[in-house]
């Protein structure tokens, strides 16, 4: 039986194609969403519509910064943080390749550890082992990812 993906991208006004959106103060998606609506930064984002990705600064990148270039013919760059505030991991930046995206198998990483929410960054060959078990199902030519 072949494995298939689901993930979900943030809302592009231009097909998700490496640039910040067209017009992104209009995107009513970033306003609906809580980890982009606390992070964005209208002005900047504005001033630099339909610029690449992979021509700003890593730390002025939008936070939909991981998905935009799913359909992109160059490579974008992001930068990953920690979504869980009390491990204050330091960001760690990433060039993406083209036609690409990230994703996390968020019910793949918990932990079953009473008290704990996921799998402590201390136990990094855990960690691996999880997500290559969760990744290594899909087959490069078999599997279809279904966005939302």
């Amino acid at each position: 039986m072949t494995t298939h993906l689901s993930a979900r991208l943030s809302w592009h006004d231009s097909g998700w194609d490496g640039k910040i959106c067209e017009k992104p103060t209009q995107n009513a998606y970033c306003i609906a969403h809580e980890h982009i609506r606390e992070s964005r930064n209208d002005e900047f984002e504005d001033k630099n519509s339909r610029q690449r990705l992979k021509n700003i600064s890593e730390n002025k990148l939008p936070p939909c910064a991981r998905d935009v270039g799913a359909f992109s013919s160059t490579p974008t760059h992001i930068l990953h943080e920690d979504p869980l505030e009390n491990r204050a991991h330091p960001p760690i930046f990433e060039e993406i390749p083209p036609y690409s995206f990230c994703t996390v198998p968020f019910e793949v990483m918990f932990s079953e550890e009473e008290g704990r929410t996921w799998v402590s960054p201390k136990e990094q060959e855990e960690q691996k082992k999880r997500l290559n078990n969760f990744f290594g199902e899909l087959d490069k030519k078999g599997s279809l990812v279904f966005f939302m």
